[in-house]
Protein backbone atom coordinates (compact mmCIF):
# COMPACT_ATOMS: atom_id res chain seq x y z
CA UNK A 1 0.00 0.00 0.00
CA UNK A 2 2.81 2.38 0.76
CA UNK A 3 4.27 2.30 -2.78
CA UNK A 4 0.85 2.98 -4.76
CA UNK A 5 -0.71 6.32 -5.76
CA UNK A 6 -3.50 4.35 -6.06
CA UNK A 7 -4.37 2.71 -3.28
CA UNK A 8 -8.06 1.33 -4.03
CA UNK A 9 -6.96 -2.46 -4.83
CA UNK A 10 -7.15 -2.33 -1.06
CA UNK A 11 -8.26 0.37 0.17
CA UNK A 12 -11.64 1.68 -0.15
CA UNK A 13 -11.28 5.59 -0.72
CA UNK A 14 -13.53 6.54 1.51
CA UNK A 15 -11.29 4.91 4.20
CA UNK A 16 -8.09 6.42 3.21
CA UNK A 17 -8.41 9.49 5.16
CA UNK A 18 -8.74 7.20 8.48
CA UNK A 19 -5.54 5.27 7.28
CA UNK A 20 -3.00 8.39 6.09
CA UNK A 21 -4.37 11.61 8.28
CA UNK A 22 -3.76 14.42 6.69
CA UNK A 23 -2.13 12.64 3.63
CA UNK A 24 0.95 13.08 4.72
CA UNK A 25 2.76 9.82 3.73
CA UNK A 26 2.28 8.32 7.78
CA UNK A 27 0.25 5.56 7.77
CA UNK A 28 -1.78 4.06 11.09
CA UNK A 29 -1.26 0.45 11.67
CA UNK A 30 -3.69 -1.17 9.44
CA UNK A 31 -5.76 -4.35 9.99
CA UNK A 32 -6.12 -6.50 7.13
CA UNK A 33 -8.09 -9.21 6.29
CA UNK A 34 -7.62 -11.19 2.43
CA UNK A 35 -5.98 -8.41 1.16
CA UNK A 36 -8.44 -5.71 2.16
CA UNK A 37 -7.85 -2.72 5.08
CA UNK A 38 -11.11 -3.03 7.08
CA UNK A 39 -9.64 -0.73 9.60
CA UNK A 40 -6.67 0.42 12.13
CA UNK A 41 -5.76 -0.31 15.74
CA UNK A 42 -3.62 0.99 18.39
CA UNK A 43 -1.41 -0.25 21.25
CA UNK A 44 -1.50 0.78 24.47
CA UNK A 45 1.57 -0.84 26.22
CA UNK A 46 0.91 -1.25 30.09
CA UNK A 47 3.11 -2.31 33.08
CA UNK A 48 2.68 -6.24 32.74
CA UNK A 49 0.31 -5.95 29.84
CA UNK A 50 -0.34 -4.71 25.62
CA UNK A 51 -3.94 -3.62 24.78
CA UNK A 52 -5.03 -3.80 21.32
CA UNK A 53 -7.74 -1.28 20.11
CA UNK A 54 -9.66 -2.26 17.09
CA UNK A 55 -10.98 0.61 14.81
CA UNK A 56 -12.34 -1.45 12.03
CA UNK A 57 -14.60 0.81 9.23
CA UNK A 58 -17.41 -2.09 9.63
CA UNK A 59 -18.68 -4.66 11.49
CA UNK A 60 -16.13 -7.78 11.37
CA UNK A 61 -17.22 -11.41 11.24
CA UNK A 62 -16.89 -13.68 14.18
CA UNK A 63 -13.79 -15.80 12.25
CA UNK A 64 -12.07 -12.57 11.07
CA UNK A 65 -12.15 -11.49 15.11
CA UNK A 66 -10.68 -14.96 15.82
CA UNK A 67 -8.20 -14.60 13.58
CA UNK A 68 -7.58 -11.13 15.05
CA UNK A 69 -7.30 -12.74 18.38
CA UNK A 70 -4.75 -15.19 17.51
CA UNK A 71 -2.60 -12.52 15.51
CA UNK A 72 -3.39 -10.35 19.08
CA UNK A 73 -1.57 -12.98 21.11
CA UNK A 74 1.04 -13.63 18.83
CA UNK A 75 2.34 -10.08 18.83
CA UNK A 76 2.51 -10.33 22.50
CA UNK A 77 4.64 -13.08 22.42
CA UNK A 78 6.75 -11.36 20.30
CA UNK A 79 7.02 -8.05 23.12
CA UNK A 80 7.42 -10.41 25.65
CA UNK A 81 4.09 -9.60 27.42
CA UNK A 82 0.61 -10.88 27.29
CA UNK A 83 -1.34 -8.91 24.94
CA UNK A 84 -4.93 -8.44 24.54
CA UNK A 85 -7.62 -6.83 22.50
CA UNK A 86 -8.90 -3.67 24.55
Amino acid sequence: VLGYQDRTAALAPEHAQAVVPGNNGMFLPTIVIDGEIVGTWRRTARTREVVIDLSPFRPLPDDALEGLAGAVLAYGAFLGKPARIG
